[in-house]
């Protein structure tokens, strides 16, 4: 896996790598960086209106309005209509997103002269009726004329299609294309406006639009080439007009994997416009759609707009109607009117605030992905889970923040994809496959304990598995046995599978509960259960676990019994030893079965005192060690044996529960101990006594009891001198 999380981290690496370089561009990084560049965009909008423009609409109104009628309008209108933006309104300049390329045959002249044509005799007639209807001549000619007296740029296209002829003219070319500097497309074909237009027109500018990959226009064209000489946009067209179209100045440099000298931007009246080699701009966006006042044009023609509203502005023909509207996807919106991109850039080049690359991009991409790699790949997987992610959380906010900063105060663009994947990707990669490894660490553990350890526990150990194993080892622990009382009385009544059901429940139930107390089990010795507490995971409270376990066991049973009767079955009745003491540890066993237990004498005492609890009627017996372990636990003390097998007396407790239903540290717990003091002092009637009381006051106690019969008999016996009130088993 080791060999696998290297090779991951190096494809990776190389992949950010080869993409930085512009070797190989990963549509999914174009797709990412495009959509981080979008979120830059939308996040720092100034969404406030440009007072310096205005879009002149072609809208609803001005389509149904008598004079002017439907698109595209008689070229008198437009005429008519130059006539009062520059000299009623005093506008700055006007710019076209339309092209006009076909000649206006609404006037009715053509029809004339051609009919002059073909009746020479009508002639001259036909000539002084026109010349005294017309005396401005036809609507084509005097929008030629307002093309020559006012500041207006007109609009065209340059198109890719081969097999697509040029129409109209093109204007004068900005300049010749710089020896070795080519831009990217050089154009096939062209839209242009009828010639008498264009060369009427002071400047032109074209407007075809440009996608990125993913259908949303980020960029616009300033410069296109056309038979090797530059053309500029509409954009730039309509600033130079305003400044006196004065030449640009281009700037040059070198770019990674370019032989020649590469576009960098262009500069005109000390004004810089950004550009990338191909001779495109990023588009300045000041907002959503709407960031420019729309004038409606019926508006203008009924000279209903303010005479000082439109002073010194500059505007473009467009328009907002839904049969005519250029609707383009762009980063501040699905659905926005193309008429605005144009004015986003007037605004940006004006204002210089059209976004610009980093110098070198690609070779300061390539530093910054190496370098990011390198932290990936080397530093953040050393630092454990939390520390790692932590930090990576930190770099990547760092790196965002200083790419907003960055674009805050320069409109300056810094990759974020490659950069960003070169950090987290490697960092992420890491991780995972430690995550499969501890996975495959946790199935180890799973295989190794899961039969003897709650899961949590499991978990726990697959955290930090070099400090377990199953080898044999000596430790403190705690142990537990548990058995049904009767239970071959029990086999001998049910019906095999009846007897199969009632012990699976039953171990079930109680092993759950076990479970729950983070007891190790042990095995199952027919009815009988054997568990430990402190092993394979270390327990500083496996005294205490040990008799929570206890209690809840007993605290089970009665509704467990509740169920058993409902089936018809025998209600079940265990006894519980518990002890703690040094015992041994490990997967013990043959070369054909082992298992993960405990052995010592210690083990060997728990399961005495499990054997003794039906001798003093009691549910749990615990010993002496264990009592020790448990300090604020109050016990009750049972008796000093000495169990089969030992030879040193041990004092055994057991626990307030039924049926000991005196609470402790009552006078009752109190006279309970003074009775066994005066038992083991031989004060035989003070003794016996006590014990009727108990008998008495509780129904007949069991443990109460064998003490009045045991007195009984000492009474009939001469007892050594060295008695001393200990009780010895045989079996």
């Amino acid at each position: 896996m080791t060999a696998l999380r290297w090779i991951s981290g190096f494809a990776i690496g190389l992949a950010l790598l080869l993409h930085a370089g512009g070797v190989w561009n990963s549509p999914w990084l174009q797709h990412m960086e495009a959509g981080l560049y979008d979120l830059r965009v939308r996040t720092t909008l100034i969404n406030e209106v440009d007072p310096r423009i205005v879009i002149l609409d072609i809208d609803e109104k001005s389509l149904a309005h008598p004079r002017l009628g439907r698109w595209p309008w008689g070229r008198d209108r437009l005429a008519q209509l130059m006539d009062l933006l520059f000299t009623e309104y005093h506008m700055a300049a006007v710019g076209f997103d339309v092209v006009h390329a076909e000649s206006d045959r609404s006037d009715g002249l053509q029809a004339l002269q051609a009919f002059a044509k073909a009746s020479p005799q009508h002639q001259t007639a036909i000539d002084q009726a026109l010349a005294s209807y017309r005396p401005a001549g036809s609507n084509d000619a005097q929008f030629e004329a307002a093309l020559q007296k006012y500041p207006v740029v007109l609009g065209y296209y340059f198109t890719q299609r081969t097999n697509t002829p040029p129409s109209g003219a093109l204007p004068v070319p900005l300049m010749a294309a710089p020896a070795g500097l080519n831009l990217a497309p050089p154009w096939a074909s062209y839209g242009g406006n009828l010639a008498q237009f264009q060369n009427a027109n002071q400047a032109a500018g074209h407007f075809q639009g440009l996608l990125d990959p993913d259908g949303v226009v980020r960029r616009a064209w300033v410069l296109s080439e056309y038979q090797d000489h530059y053309f500029e946009s509409l954009s730039l067209a309509l600033v130079r007009l305003l400044t006196g179209s004065e030449p640009v100045e281009l700037k040059l440099g070198t770019r990674y994997l370019h032989d020649g000298p590469v576009l960098q931007s262009l500069s005109l009246s000390g004004m810089q416009v950004p550009l990338m080699p191909d001779g495109s701009a990023w588009i300045p966006f000041r907002g959503v759609a709407g960031s420019y006042r729309y004038i409606s044009l019926a508006d203008v023609l009924d000279k209903k707009v303010d005479p000082h509203a439109l002073e010194g502005l500059i505007g473009i023909v467009g328009s907002s109607t839904s049969g005519l509207l250029d609707l383009r996807s762009t980063p501040v919106g699905e659905v926005y009117p193309g008429v605005e991109i144009h004015a986003n850039m007037v605004s940006g080049i004006m204002d210089g605030t059209v976004p610009k690359a980093l110098p070198q991009a690609p070779w300061i991409e390539i530093l910054m992905v190496v370098c990011l790699l390198v932290l990936g790949n080397f530093v953040l997987p050393r630092l454990g889970p939390l520390h790692s992610v932590t930090l990576l959380v930190l770099l990547l906010s760092a790196l965002f923040g200083a790419a907003w900063w960055a674009w805050i105060q320069g409109r300056w663009i810094v990759p974020l994809a490659a950069p960003s994947l070169a950090l987290a990707a490697p960092t992420l990669t890491q991780l995972w496959f430690n995550y499969l490894a501890a996975a495959k660490i946790q199935l180890q553990m799973q295989d190794l304990f899961g039969q003897y350890v709650p899961p949590e526990l499991v978990q726990k150990m697959a955290q930090n598995p070099s400090h377990y194993s199953m080898e044999g080892r000596a430790e403190v622990l705690t142990v537990l046995f548990s058995d049904i009382r009767g239970f071959t009385s029990i086999s001998e009544k049910l019906p095999a599978k009846e007897l199969a059901l009632l012990i699976n429940e039953y171990l079930t139930e109680m092993s759950m509960v076990i479970r729950s107390h983070e007891g190790t089990l042990d095995k199952y010795i027919g009815d009988a259960i054997m568990t430990f507490w402190g092993a394979p995971v270390a327990d500083s409270l496996h005294a205490q676990h040990a008799l929570q376990s206890a209690r809840a066991m007993v605290q089970a049973l009665p509704a467990l019994n509740e169920r058993f009767a409902a089936k018809g079955w025998p209600r079940l009745q265990f006894g519980v030893g518990i002890n703690t003491g040094p015992m041994t540890v490990g997967d013990m066993g043959s070369n054909v079965r082992r298992s993960y237990t405990v052995m010592g004498d210690s083990v060997n005492l728990a399961s005495r005192l499990e054997s003794l609890t039906k001798h003093y009627g009691v549910a749990i017996l615990i010993g002496e060690a264990t009592q020790r372990a448990l300090p604020g636990i109050p016990l009750l003390e049972v008796d000093r044996v000495k169990v089969k097998g030992k030879e040193e007396a041990v004092t055994i407790y057991t626990d307030f529960l039924a049926p000991i239903v005196f609470s402790p540290h009552s006078a009752d717990h109190q006279r309970w101990s003074e009775a066994l003091q005066e038992f083991r002092t031989q004060q035989w009637d003070a003794s016996a006594e006590k014990f009727e009381y108990f008998v008495q006051a509780y129904g007949g106690l069991a443990l109460a009891q064998l003490y009045l019969d045991r007195i009984a008999q000492r009474h009939a016996t001469v007892l050594p001198a060295d008695w001393d009130g200990v009780t010895r088993f045989d079996h």
